[in-house]
């Protein structure tokens, strides 16, 4: 996981005159750049910035992908420099599936994975919507489901899909 967390440069332009009105003295105005770096305090996913995580999805058959058959926990941690409570928000980001752009797409075109969380109750994380959380009490439980469109075949064979997780500060 890269640092993602709002990092950024302003430009602000800031104006004086030298002189007064009604001085006699013609007023001159200069303008003045001033440079200000706004930088928070990064977050780490499994103790690293760039972390990869595998979830293997063996011994699946055609007829039971459904959406709720096969989920896989994502074994991940997050660790964050701000202090307890903090309010934080994930998003998963990379392309959808073509026939549902919420999951994330696979390199079967009839697959693909829906990312869900127990935490809260279940429900669905789509690709591209923000999810909030406070940090550390409620970092959500991921569960990543193989989804198939209706109606599809997958035949067996490998496939592979990937998204990318980012996190900023509320």
């Amino acid at each position: 996981m890269k640092r993602v967390l709002l990092a950024g440069v302003l430009l602000f332009s800031a104006q004086y005159a030298l002189g007064g009105i009604g001085s006699g003295e013609k007023s001159k105005v200069k303008t003045v750049p001033i440079y200000v770096t706004v930088l928070s305090p990064s977050c780490t996913v499994n103790g690293v910035n760039d972390a990869t995580v595998d979830i293997s999805f063996n011994g699946m058959q055609s007829d039971a992908i459904n959406g709720k058959n096969y989920a896989r926990r994502v074994d991940y941690n997050i660790h964050c420099e701000e202090p307890n409570g903090t309010q934080l928000r994930m998003l998963f980001m990379g392309a959808g599936a073509s026939f549902d752009s919420a999951l994330v797409a696979t390199s079967h075109p009839d697959l693909g994975f829906r990312i869900k969380t127990s935490t809260g109750g279940v429900e669905n994380i789509d690709l591209h919507k923000w999810h909030s959380f406070v940090y550390p009490g409620q970092i959500p439980e991921l569960f990543v489901v193989p989804v198939k469109k209706a109606g599809s075949t997958i035949n067996p064979g490998v496939f592979t899909g990937t998204t990318v997780m980012v996190l900023a500060y509320l």
